[in-house]
């Protein structure tokens, strides 16, 4: 063919053979100057790109949580879609977010960006190189990280003000309650899988066979590995030097608004309660009984330690009175709050103050006034804090280095070692799952040393983080791929596991025949003793019933109510692999007072917050129809 080309690359034909290269690379530089040499989005969202440096970094978050939770049953291309689908409904809240004007202050974000544990040291102190080498470890830059949380606190802002809008009807939390403190009658009929691993018979070897064939996939000797590894671990680095006596002086100093103490008053107060929502009326009459209280110990006819033993004694349930302990400024309602810490002196009674509880008399029984700690007193303290400090710092210094070395030398840890002054370690034998302990239990370091740059090419780990303070580097010392094992090898796993799975086949063809005899009218008794089953008859129950397997009180308030003189029945395999069959022969509505006011108001505050997010996804849907968006899925 070249030959040819080459005997007839005279003439026209020359000519024609030209302008075709010439072409085809004029359009191959079009293209680059057009489209191919830029960064490539991943997504558009009314003209604001979502770039793939954004994707990947969240996609890989998401990719380490969901590696842990479902190993290898992870779907990424599933995951890759789900993680920008998230990623272009939250930028379609931060243009929502920003068109409505909402903001977050500096202020809020130092204290959202202190409050991060990742971010503070054992004594609960923030700190900036923890801070730095976090973002620097999840590829953020300072700030490009709070933009970002800038953004999510914004919308965290915008949820919380649409959660707020959202109101429950008095009938609404009526029927809440009536479902949440429903009883339902219940018997269990229990039937034992060991029972029914004790009633079978041997298999016959063609059954054995059959069922190996079928399933050989499972019998395989698991890829193995051992592993060369480096731990370096902030605690290993502390040693034994004391700072010194002007440096614990000066970290004082520095830090002297810590070690103040604010002022703290012991309280005793009496309450008229208030009903929930209350009615104007109810308030007024609450209100007017609290400052009758108030007159009465106002007159000196009693004393407030006398009031209050006398309405402990009493019998309304409207009152409260008793001792509050010791109390910080900001730790009660803020009407509370503000009344407690404007009375002057031990002994002074406030009037009548309103909080959601109720109105309050508050007296105050002593105060302990602000002071700071002296050094001797915090002194061990600012030790501990001025090791961990010099810890960090040649721990940070090491890890550097750590990354540094193990790159260089990619074909041994001993120089790494050597340089560092760590233990080389060797592991055991590890499969993919790792041995389920500290170090190799963990799935990023196991994804790292069957990564296919350490596994197949033989190179030391990327550096891996195991916690703010354990990082470790991995290499392969010895391999062993995954092999079939025949059924000789296999015979005794097979042989647990079919019989394993026939006890488990007749279990619930025995659970199905009991409920269609419970179904046909026998008794729970009568039928459970003719199944050989065990019953268990509690009566009537809660959702949250103690005593009572989760799974069986789950199915038995799953079932539809019981009609026309017939239980519901159903049943379930527990977690043991025992099977139960549950028979609801009555239901009974909640009532208000079966909830204590707690309860109840947690309860309404789950059901506002479930209806919150629905509106906020409505929210969502209805500015993803106005919107502007382009994927392209071929570029994650």
């Amino acid at each position: 063919m070249l030959q040819t080309i080459r005997d007839r690359a005279t003439g026209w034909f020359a000519y024609i053979v030209l302008g075709l290269i010439i072409l085809t690379f004029a359009l191959f530089g079009i293209e680059q100057y057009v489209g191919g040499g830029g960064p490539l989005d991943a997504a558009e969202v009314n003209g604001e790109a979502i770039s793939q440096q954004q994707f990947q970094q969240g996609y890989q978050r998401e990719r380490q949580r969901a590696q842990a939770l479902l190993g290898d049953r992870l779907d990424e291309a599933q995951l890759k879609r789900e993680v920008l689908e998230r990623m272009i409904d939250e930028r379609l809240l931060e243009q929502f977010v920003r068109s409505a004007g909402l903001r977050i202050g500096d202020d809020q974000l130092q204290a959202a960006i202190f409050a991060i544990e990742a971010f503070k040291l054992p004594d609960g102190q923030f700190s900036k190189d923890l801070y730095e080498r976090a973002l620097r470890q999840q590829g953020y830059s300072p700030q490009g990280f709070q933009e970002m949380l800038r953004a999510s606190l914004a919308i965290d802002q915008l949820r919380e003000g649409v959660g707020s809008t959202v109101l429950l009807t008095p009938h609404e939390q009526q029927r809440l309650v009536e479902l949440a403190a429903q009883r339902r009658e219940l018997a269990v009929l229990r039937l034992s899988l060991d029972a029914a691993r004790h009633r079978q018979t041997p298999p016959t070897e063609a059954e054995l066979e059959a069922y190996y064939q079928q399933h050989a996939q499972r019998y395989v000797d698991p890829e193995r590995v051992k592993l060369e590894y480096l731990e370096l671990k902030l605690d290993a680095l502390a040693g034994d030097a004391m700072p010194t006596e002007d440096a614990i002086r000066a970290a004082y100093d520095e830090r002297r608004a810590d070690f103040v103490k604010p002022e703290e008053r012991a309280v005793s107060h009496i309450l008229v309660r208030l009903p929930e929502n209350p009615t104007p009326e109810q308030v007024e009459q609450a209100e007017a009984k609290a400052q009758a209280l108030h007159a009465r110990l106002a007159s000196g006819r009693v004393g407030f330690d006398a009031l209050v033993k006398e309405i402990r004694e009493g019998q309304d349930a409207t009152l409260e009175a008793g001792d509050l302990g010791t109390l910080a400024q900001g730790v009660m309602d803020p009407s509370f709050d503000q009344a407690l810490f404007a009375l002057k002196a031990v002994g002074d009674l406030s009037e009548p103050v309103r909080t959601d509880f109720g109105f309050h008399l508050i007296r105050v029984d002593g105060i302990t006034p602000e002071h700071a700690q002296p050094l001797d007193e915090v002194r061990a303290q600012l030790v501990q804090a001025l090791r961990r400090q010099q810890a960090e710092r040649r721990f940070f210094e090491a890890a550097d280095k750590l990354s540094s070395l193990a790159f260089e030398n990619p074909d041994s840890l001993a120089p790494v070692a050597q340089a560092l002054g760590l233990r080389l370690e060797t592991s055991g034998w590890l499969t993919r799952e790792g041995d389920g302990g500290p170090l190799f239990g963990n799935p990023r370091l196991m994804e790292a040393a069957f990564g296919d740059e350490v596994l197949r090419q033989g190179r030391n780990s990327e550096p891996v983080q195991l916690a703010p303070d354990d990082i470790v580097v991995v290499r392969v010392a010895e391999h062993q791929d995954a092999k079939p094992l025949g059924l000789d090898d296999a015979r005794e796993r097979v042989l647990a596991d079919l019989g394993e799975a026939r006890a488990r086949e007749a279990l619930a063809q025995a659970a199905q025949a009991l409920r269609e005899r419970l179904l046909g009218g026998s008794a729970p008794a009568e039928a459970a003793q003719a199944a050989q089953a065990g019953l268990e008859q509690p009566g009537m129950v809660r959702r949250n019933a103690p005593g009572i397997d989760p799974a069986v009180l789950r199915e038995a308030f799953r079932l539809n109510p019981p009609a026309a003189g017939k239980p519901a029945v159903g049943g379930v395999e527990l977690a043991g692999g025992d099977r139960a069959v549950v028979v609801v022969r009555a239901v009974e509505a909640g009532k208000t007072e079966d909830l204590e006011l707690a309860e109840r108001e947690a309860l309404f505050a789950q059901v506002r917050a479930q209806l919150g997010q629905a509106e906020l996804r409505g929210l969502v849907d209805e500015l993803r129809r106005n919107a502007r968006i382009a994927t392209h899925p071929d570029r994650l």
